[in-house]
């Protein structure tokens, strides 16, 4: 087992994202589209009320196929001459790989879903018995307006329910963060080998929690200065053209496309070359200081 170095591990996550473009190029250009196109629908037919619902359906089986199609373009390399592995036209292809990126996806999603729903639920139960003890919050809670719900809720967070949010919130959200990235080889891993292996993926992750943290943190960066860029050259070509009231709609639907379009490769190439580093590749040289 060879291990990654914080360096490597950033700029491999980086560097994947032309990668895998040029090689599931297809398939990327879909996820891409189909995100710009459902989040016009959200804001120009607010009426359409279950769009979000399959919207919401269809992104999740685009970016499957995407992902799947992202990963065939490195394990089609370790797999040689292995049809099941190799990539499809343009990436466009969806067969047992993508099936499985679909279904680990989906029992890690559940798992964390679980425990937030516990956690959320025990959360409820210390402020229904905080707002129990306070006869005006329960009042506000009950029959007042939103303005004097936030105000009873931010009093009932000044005393005993909020020691008890952070007693309970905050190490769930802590512990969820690190149980994230003890299984982010979970996918990875259930697409190369076909096992479903929650104990092989938290192994894998042994040693190298930080530089996956940390290449989780600068993803989430990276989208968000390549957002701020976007709205800005949107807001500044609205206003020099004289369509200002086109900025919201413009900003959503091109922020959706490229943020579909970034956020997935670099989530692929993070998790990819982390796994075949643990797992051990010889075209992978790299030391975890």
């Amino acid at each position: 087992m060879q291990k990654v170095k914080l360096g490597a591990t950033i700029g491999e996550t980086l560097r994947f994202v032309v990668e895998g473009w040029r090689g599931a190029w297809g398939a990327m250009m879909l996820l891409v589209w189909l995100a710009a196109a459902l989040q016009a629908i959200q804001i120009l037919k607010r009426e359409w009320l279950f769009a979000p619902l399959l919207g919401a359906l269809v992104l999740v089986f685009a970016t499957t196929a995407a992902t799947g199609a992202l990963y065939r373009v490195r394990l089609s390399g370790d797999h040689p001459g292995d049809a099941g592995y190799a990539p499809g036209p343009a990436g466009f292809r969806w067969g047992g790989l993508e099936w499985r990126v679909l279904g680990a996806n989906l029992l890690v999603g559940l798992l964390i879903g679980v425990i937030l729903v516990v956690a959320f639920f025990i959360w409820a139960i210390v402020l229904g018995v905080s707002a129990s003890a306070n006869p005006a919050a329960l009042q506000a809670f009950q029959n007042g307006t939103q303005a004097e719900k936030m105000t009873a809720l931010y009093q009932l967070m000044l005393g005993p329910a909020g020691v008890g949010t952070a007693v309970i919130l905050l190490p769930t959200f802590v512990g969820l963060l690190y149980l994230a990235v003890r299984l982010a080889l979970v996918t990875p891993l259930a697409a190369d080998t076909g096992q479903f292996d929650f104990g092989r993926s938290w192994a894998m992750t042994r040693g190298v929690v930080g530089a996956v943290l940390a290449g989780i943190l600068v993803i989430y960066l990276v989208e968000f200065v390549v957002g701020a860029v976007t709205g800005f050259v949107i807001g500044l070509g609205a206003t020099l053209t004289g369509h200002r009231e086109a900025v919201q709609l413009w900003v959503g639907i091109v922020g959706q496309a490229v943020g579909a379009g970034i956020n997935a490769p670099l989530f692929a190439g993070l998790q990819l070359y982390v796994y075949r580093a643990q797992r051990g590749d010889p075209n992978i040289a790299a030391t975890f200081a």
